[in-house]
C-alpha cells in the first residue's frame, strides 16, 4: 500500500514537473511566445498574422507587421513594444507597464444592426452600474501615427495618443489622456470616485476631417465635478469662422454651468458674431438664460438679443420633470415666446429690396402639448408700418398686419396704403404633414403700385389666390384706370425672347417654386398712356389673360389704340385706327389692324400735288394680319400715287425724285425693313436707290449678336461665348461698297436695338479672309472661311 502511494504521489510530481515545465516553456521562452500566438490566431475569429516576433509571453514582446482582421475592424501596426506583468493576472489584475505603436491602421465598417439610442438617462445608469471583474492598470500607452478610416468617411489622422489609467474593481477611475493630430488637440484628466474630478479641453483647428462641406475650428474646455449620479458641467465652447451650407458666423462663444443635482440654478449664455442663415444677416446674436428644478418640474427663462432691439423672451416649463435623464417624447412642456419691437430694420436684410422701413412689431406663441406632438397658438402684429422700394419708386404707408396661428391654421388681415388708395388681403392658410393649402382675398381700390419716370401704374384688383398641392391659382379682375408706360429702352432682347438661341442647355430641373396658374381679366381705362418706340397714345379695351407654366401666355380680346401719334424717321404720322385683336393665341402675337396717316397741304406759291388740282394730300399705311406675319400697304388720298412717292412722303416729306443722297438712304432702308408683300414697284424702287448711292450692299440683313443672359445692354463683341451666354438676332439695315476687289468697307445700324456697327473686310483668297468690327459696344477681329454650295 505504502509503495502504491509513495508511486502515485512520483507520479502527480513528474506531472506537475512536466506542466510546469510546459508553462515554463510557453511564459519564458521565444519559441513559448510563437506557439502561444499560434495558438490565439486559432482561437480568435478572424485573421490574426505578424511578420517578426521577439521577446517572450512575460515580456517585453516586440511584434512586426501586426495585422488582424474580421468582419467589423481590420487593425494594422508596423511595430508593437509590449511590457506587461502577466502574473498579476493570478491576483485579478491587468497591468500593463508600457506599450508603444507605430504607424496604425484602423479601418472599421458599420454593422447591418439596429442598435438601440441611448439616452442621457441610459448613459449615467450605465456609468452607475459599470463593474468590471479585475482591475485595469495602463502605465504608458503610446501609439504613434494612427489612421482611422470607418466605412467612405474621411480618414481621422492622430499624429499621437498617450494614455494612462487605472480603473479598480470598486469602480474607481484615474485618467490621464492626450491627443494630438493635425487637424488639433484633446486632452482629458482627473478621476471619478465617489465623486467626478474630471477636467478636459479640445481644439479642433480645421472642421474638414469631419465633413468636407463643414468650415471652422473649435476650442473647446470644462470640467466635471460633484456627486458621481449627480456632478456639475462647467463648459465653454468657441467656434471661429463658422460655414455650413447656407449658414455663416465668425464668432460663436458660449458657456454653460448646468448642476444635475437639482441643487442650483443652471445659467447658460450664447454670443453669435456676424451671423448669416441663407441671405439674413444678424450682426450680433445673444441668447442668455437660466433654469432650475423645482417640484412642478423643470422651469427656464431666457433671452435672445438681435443686434441693438428688444430681447425676446422665452419661458419654458417641463411639467413633473426632476431629472434630464427621464426625458422621453412624451414630456409634457409649456413654452412662452413674447416679442415687441419699435425697430423693423430687420426686414431688410430677409428682404433686401425695401428700404427706410419703419413701424412697430407685438409677437405672442405659446407651444404646449408633449416633445413629440407640440401645439402651437400665438399671434403677430404689424402696426403703422411704411417702407420705400426703390425700384418702384413707391412709398407704402400705414401698413398694418394681424396674423393669428391656431394649431396648424393661420389666418390673417392686412392692410397697406399707397398714394391715395388702399390694398386689402385677408385669408388662411392650412398646414398639414406634406401640403400647404392657403386662400386669400385681394382687393383693391385706387392703388399706387409703382411711380418711376418710366412707368406709373394705379390699380384697382379683385383676386383670389389659392394655393393647393403645390400649385399657385389666382384668379379676378385687375382694372388699371390710370397708367404711365413709357420705357426709356427696349431692346429686341426684351422683345423677343423667342429668338433668344443658347449656347449650352442645361437639363431641365424638378421646380423647386410653386407653379403659378393665372385667368386674370384685365380692363384698361380712359387714362392709359402709351409712349414705346416712337409711339405715343392711350391704349383701351379688355382682355382675359391665361397663364399656364407649361404653356405661353394666351389672351382673349381687344385693346384700341387711341389719340396716337407714330415718330418714324423723325417724321409724326397720326393713328388713325389701332386695334389688336387676341383669339386665345400668345398674348405677343396678336392679330393688328393699324393705319397711321401724313397731311400735306400746297403752299401758296403751289399750284396741286403730281399735277393734279388737289390743294390737299393724304398719304398713309396700312398694318394688317397676324402680327409675327402682318402685310403693310401704302395708299393715298386722292389715290393715284406711286407708292415709291407715299413712302417718301411718309418718310421725307416729299416725293422720291426730290430725294437728296442722304434721305434717299432713308428712304431705302425704311423700304427694305417694311413687308409689303414682294410688290414689285417698291422692289424696283429699292434697285434704283441702290444703284444711285453706288453701293454693293443696302438693305436689310439679319446680324447674331452675343449676350448674357437677362442683360438689356448686349456684350462686347470680342467677347468669347461661354454656356449660359445667349445668341440674339437683331434685324439691321446695311450699306457697304467694295474700295477694291478685296477691300470691303461696310456700316449697319439696329432697327429695335439700335447699334451702330463699322466693319471692314479684306479677301485673302477666294475662301479666307479677315474682317475686323467696331461699335459702341467694343471692337474686335475674326478670321473667316468661305464655303459655297450649289
Amino acid at each position: 500500500m505504502k509503495k502504491y502511494i509513495l508511486k502515485q504521489i512520483i507520479l502527480i510530481l513528474i506531472t506537475l514537473l512536466i506542466l510546469s515545465g510546459g508553462l515554463l516553456f510557453l511564459l519564458n521562452t521565444e519559441q513559448g511566445l510563437h506557439t502561444s500566438f499560434m495558438l490565439a490566431s486559432k482561437i480568435i475569429p478572424g485573421k490574426l498574422t505578424t511578420q517578426k516576433l521577439n521577446g517572450r509571453l512575460l515580456g517585453p514582446v516586440n511584434i512586426d507587421k501586426f495585422y488582424f482582421e474580421n468582419k467589423t475592424v481590420t487593425i494594422s501596426a508596423d511595430t508593437i513594444y509590449l511590457e506587461w506583468n502577466i502574473q498579476d493576472l493570478f491576483l485579478g489584475k491587468i497591468n500593463i507597464i508600457a506599450m508603444h505603436a507605430n504607424n496604425i491602421k484602423i479601418n472599421t465598417k458599420t454593422p447591418n444592426i439596429n442598435q438601440p439610442k441611448l439616452t442621457l438617462k441610459d448613459m449615467l445608469t450605465n456609468l452607475k452600474e459599470l463593474h468590471l471583474p479585475m482591475q485595469l492598470k495602463l502605465g504608458d500607452i503610446q501609439l504613434q501615427n494612427i489612421i482611422w478610416q470607418q466605412d467612405t468617411h474621411a480618414p481621422i489622422k492622430v499624429t499621437s495618443f498617450i494614455l494612462r489609467s487605472h480603473i479598480t474593481k470598486e469602480n474607481s477611475i484615474s485618467l490621464d489622456a492626450k491627443l494630438d493630430s493635425q487637424a488639433g488637440s484633446a486632452l482629458i484628466q482627473g478621476t471619478i470616485q465617489d465623486a467626478w474630478d474630471i477636467n478636459w479641453k479640445l481644439n479642433i483647428s480645421n472642421l474638414k476631417i469631419f465633413a468636407q462641406e463643414i468650415e471652422g475650428s473649435v476650442v473647446c474646455e470644462g470640467k466635471i465635478y460633484g456627486k458621481r449620479n449627480n456632478p456639475e458641467i462647467n463648459a465653454a465652447i468657441k467656434i471661429f469662422q463658422f460655414k455650413y451650407n447656407n449658414v455663416s458666423f465668425a464668432k460663436l462663444h458660449a458657456n454653460a454651468n448646468i448642476d444635475l443635482s437639482n441643487k442650483k440654478i443652471s445659467q447658460f449664455t450664447l454670443s453669435l458674431d456676424s451671423a448669416k442663415i441663407k441671405e439674413i444677416n444678424f450682426n450680433q446674436l445673444t441668447f442668455s438664460g437660466h433654469g432650475e428644478f423645482n417640484q412642478q418640474g423643470f422651469s427656464a427663462k431666457s433671452k435672445i438679443l438681435i443686434s441693438q432691439h428688444e430681447p425676446i423672451s422665452i419661458e419654458l416649463k417641463l411639467h413633473k420633470l426632476q431629472t434630464f435623464a427621464a426625458l422621453s417624447d412624451e414630456q409634457l412642456l409649456d413654452i412662452q415666446i413674447m416679442w415687441q419691437t419699435h425697430n423693423l430694420a430687420f426686414l431688410q436684410t430677409i428682404l433686401p429690396s425695401i428700404k427706410n422701413i419703419n413701424g412697430a412689431l407685438s409677437l405672442k406663441y405659446r407651444i404646449n402639448g408633449t416633445l413629440k406632438d407640440p401645439k402651437i397658438d400665438g399671434m403677430v402684429q404689424v402696426t403703422d408700418a411704411r417702407f420705400l422700394i426703390p425700384e418702384l419708386n413707391t412709398k407704402f404707408k400705414n401698413i398694418d398686419l394681424t396674423a393669428r396661428n391656431i394649431g396648424n391654421k393661420i389666418t390673417y388681415q392686412i392692410a397697406i396704403h399707397s398714394g391715395s388708395g388702399v390694398l386689402n388681403l385677408s385669408g388662411e392658410t392650412l398646414f398639414s404633414q406634406d401640403t400647404v393649402n392657403s386662400k386669400t382675398l385681394i382687393n383693391g381700390t385706387d392703388f399706387l403700385v409703382i411711380n418711376t419716370h418710366e412707368y406709373k401704374i394705379i390699380v384697382f384688383p379683385q383676386l383670389v389666390l389659392q394655393t393647393k398641392d403645390a400649385v399657385l391659382d389666382l384668379t379676378g379682375k385687375i382694372f388699371i384706370p390710370e397708367a404711365i408706360i413709357k420705357p426709356g429702352y427696349l431692346s429686341m432682347n426684351n422683345l423677343l425672347p423667342a429668338e433668344v438661341v443658347y449656347a449650352k442647355k442645361t437639363p431641365d430641373k424638378k421646380p423647386t417654386n410653386l407653379d403659378l396658374h393665372a385667368n386674370i381679366q384685365l380692363n384698361l381705362g380712359e387714362n392709359v398712356s402709351l409712349g414705346i418706340m416712337g409711339l405715343k397714345g392711350k391704349i383701351q379695351g379688355q382682355l382675359q389673360l391665361v397663364d399656364d407654366p407649361q404653356k405661353t401666355t394666351k389672351a382673349f380680346g381687344t385693346l384700341y389704340i387711341k389719340d396716337a401719334n407714330y415718330n418714324i424717321y423723325g417724321q409724326q404720322l397720326k393713328i388713325t385706327r389701332g386695334n389688336l385683336h387676341f383669339f386665345g393665341g400668345a398674348i405677343d402675337n396678336p392679330e393688328v389692324d393699324i393705319e397711321a396717316i401724313r397731311d400735306f397741304k400746297a403752299a401758296a406759291t403751289s399750284t396741286t400735288f403730281f399735277g393734279s388740282s388737289d390743294k390737299e394730300l393724304t398719304v398713309g399705311i396700312r398694318m394688317h394680319g397676324i402680327l409675327d406675319k402682318a402685310k403693310i400697304d401704302l395708299f393715298s388720298m386722292p389715290e393715284g400715287l406711286a407708292k415709291p412717292d407715299i413712302l417718301s412722303y411718309l418718310i421725307i416729306g416729299q416725293p422720291s425724285k426730290q430725294a437728296s443722297e442722304n434721305k434717299a438712304q432713308l428712304l431705302l432702308q425704311a423700304a427694305s425693313a417694311m413687308n409689303f408683300g414682294g410688290t414689285g414697284e417698291i422692289t424696283n424702287f429699292v434697285n434704283t436707290l441702290r444703284d444711285k448711292l453706288g453701293f454693293s450692299e443696302l438693305g436689310i440683313t439679319e446680324e447674331a449678336r452675343i449676350n448674357k443672359p437677362r442683360e438689356i445692354v448686349p456684350s462686347k463683341l470680342n467677347q468669347p461665348t461661354k454656356p449660359g451666354d445667349a445668341l440674339t438676332t437683331n434685324t439691321a439695315f446695311a450699306l457697304g461698297r467694295y474700295l477694291t476687289p478685296k477691300i470691303y468697307v461696310g456700316y449697319s445700324i439696329g432697327f429695335l436695338d439700335p447699334v451702330n456697327t463699322f466693319r471692314v473686310r479684306y479677301h485673302m483668297g477666294r475662301y479666307w479672309s479677315i474682317q475686323t468690327e467696331s461699335s459702341s459696344l467694343g471692337s474686335g477681329a475674326d478670321l473667316l472661311y468661305t464655303i459655297e454650295r450649289d
